[in-house]
């Protein structure tokens, strides 16, 4: 048995040694994770802030401006992104020269270990792809989670920012700079640093495999580098209509100053994706624009930029191949700017760079969804879509030791059609399969809470887990088991105890130890079984450790 911080290690630990800092918390604000980066960066180690709330050490975390967005993401909310340039770090911290670490933290919202339990959470982190994998576990749990913990991936950019303001420096110099030769070794200058930083960007848009994240990096880092107003990336689709295809547009992520309204989720009207203007971005070419009031725009472009309140714009395309995915844009919102040739090349450089991050991220998204697909083949029964057995005992070990932890009611259902060889004997193997299939969904219905599992223990008989369960409890879902089943009025002409298909069932409750094991709560509900079928069937037996002896409850209607 691990409790909740234990699990954590467990299921996080493969982050205890990236160069991040990461740490996990839950909606009260304790940390259940802090990795050795942070014990390297804060000097506080993971055994005085485990279980603490953080807001302890860092006071600033329950400021309005933080602790919102992190209850956003507690409440299953979307990734969210603290910036060096708003917050100069989420967890300050000083770097060996004493000097104070600029950070740029993503917070994910993680599912939680267990919905079922009062203190711990189901471990099976879709964690966002800043640098981490999920390791996925129960498609059965995932669809019931209703509690987040808030995953913190925090990068240094210290360096980065270092770099960027030397750059900025570098240029301002070189512009004050009159002579020509003075001007030759300024470009090479900021050239070479214009090539360090642009290693520097790529490497971040790089890193991660999840699409939304590498996209928000990409706009975050170009308005921060190029100090413009707005950065977006607008998105091409392409859509079937009347027997041919036209391409739809839609800003997909945005960063702007306060001062510069958004457009994120806006679409592109049709004049403005027609074949005229996107045959001219599929050809590789950028559109530089010093002036919109004075370029040589269409009537629609036009519009549309002044609508944004757009002074300047520089559009470079996002090209798969020879397919236009989509345009990379930055905006100056208040006054025009001459783009400048190494701004102009760093923006198509990172437009080539963000192609194949694209790529790579698509790539990883399908081979996400086809893992998730065998994990679900894995773990669900073929014929009935109920749990298969293999789910059933991952399942039964883990509740019976939630259950001895908390020292809370486990029960479990087997349920037994009577005389099915006799019905497929008589009506053969493809009404027995439909047969099956009929009951698996009548027994489903009849477990109503997310926590409830039914699954196919094995031929014709099915088994209902029930945590937090009670004998009388699990007595009433039997009995709308059996009700339900006898409401198919499935006919049986080989049945010796009804016309229809009817049911056996045996029932065990009890309160796990750690004397006892799962095996013996299945052993004690099979003899429950056994004696359903001894003595008539089509009735429910149940076996407790409250009881010296079988109780026979014979529910025939």
């Amino acid at each position: 048995m691990m409790n909740e911080i234990q699990t954590a290690q467990k299921e996080f630990g493969i982050l205890d040694r990236v160069p991040e800092g990461v740490c996990v918390l839950r909606k009260d604000f304790k940390v259940l994770f802090w990795n050795r980066c942070l014990e390297d960066w804060t000097g506080i180690l993971r055994t005085e802030i485990l279980e603490k709330d953080i807001s302890t050490y860092y006071p600033h975390l329950r400021q309005a401006k933080y602790a919102h967005r992190l209850m956003q993401i507690f409440q299953g909310g979307p990734p969210t992104i603290f910036s060096s340039q708003l917050h100069k770090s989420i967890i300050p911290c000083q770097r060996p020269d004493e000097r104070w670490r600029i950070q740029h933290t993503t917070v994910t919202a993680v599912p939680a270990f267990d919905a079922t339990s009062a203190n711990s959470e189901n471990a099976e982190t879709a964690l966002s792809k800043s640098q981490i994998t999920s390791p996925t576990t129960s498609d059965s749990l995932i669809q019931n989670r209703t509690s987040f913990y808030a995953l913190l991936v925090i990068q240094d950019v210290t360096d980065l920012t270092d770099r960027i303001q030397d750059y900025r420096r570098m240029r301002d110099q070189a512009l004050e700079e009159i002579k020509e030769r003075q001007r030759v070794e300024a470009a090479l200058r900021l050239q070479a640093e214009r090539e360090r930083v642009m290693g520097v960007i790529t490497q971040h848009i790089r890193r991660s495999l999840d699409l939304n994240e590498v996209l928000n990096t990409t706009v975050t880092e170009v308005r921060q580098f190029l100090q413009t107003d707005r950065s977006i990336i607008f998105r091409f689709q392409t859509l079937n209509h009347h027997n041919s295809k036209f391409k739809k547009g839609i800003v997909v992520v945005e960063s702007a100053t306060s001062n510069c309204p958004s457009i994120l989720g806006k679409t592109i009207p049709d004049c403005c994706t027609n074949s005229h203007h996107t045959n001219f971005y599929e050809d590789g070419h950028i559109l530089s624009i010093e002036d919109v009031e004075r370029a040589d725009l269409s009537e629609c472009h036009q519009k549309l930029l002044k609508k944004w309140r757009v002074k300047a714009d520089l559009e470079v395309p996002i090209l798969q191949g020879e397919q236009l995915w989509g345009l990379l844009m930055v905006h100056e919102c208040h006054q025009i700017r001459k783009w400048q040739p190494l701004e102009v090349d760093l923006m198509k450089h990172l437009a080539n760079q963000l192609a194949i991050a694209i790529q790579q991220a698509e790539l990883y998204q399908q081979l996400q969804a086809a893992n998730e697909q065998l994990l679900r083949l894995a773990s669900s029964d073929g014929l009935t879509q109920l749990a298969n057995r293999r789910r059933f005992d991952e399942y039964l070990v883990q509740q019976f030791w939630v259950a001895a932890r908390e020292k809370e009611l486990l029960s479990l259902i087997l349920c037994d059609i009577d005389f099915f060889k006799l019905y497929n004997d008589t009506y053969g193997h493809q009404a027995g399969d439909e047969c099956l299939r009929m009951v698996a969904k009548a027994i489903q219905r009849s477990a109503k809470r997310p926590a409830d599992l039914v699954a196919r223990y094995g031929g014709e008989e099915f088994a209902i887990i029930l945590p937090q369960t009670n004998l009388k409890g699990a007595l009433r879902v039997a009995k709308e088991i059996q009700i339900r089943v006898k409401d198919l009025q499935i006919p049986h002409i080989a049945s010796e105890v009804s016309e229809y298909i009817t049911l056996s069932v045996g029932i065990a409750s009890l309160v796990p130890t750690h004397d006892l094991s799962p095996t013996e709560l299945v052993t004690a509900t099979d003899r429950a079984l056994y004696q359903a079928k001894k003595t008539g069937r089509d009735r429910i037996e149940v076996f407790s450790e409250s009881y010296l002896s079988q109780s026979i409850l014979d529910f025939k209607f």
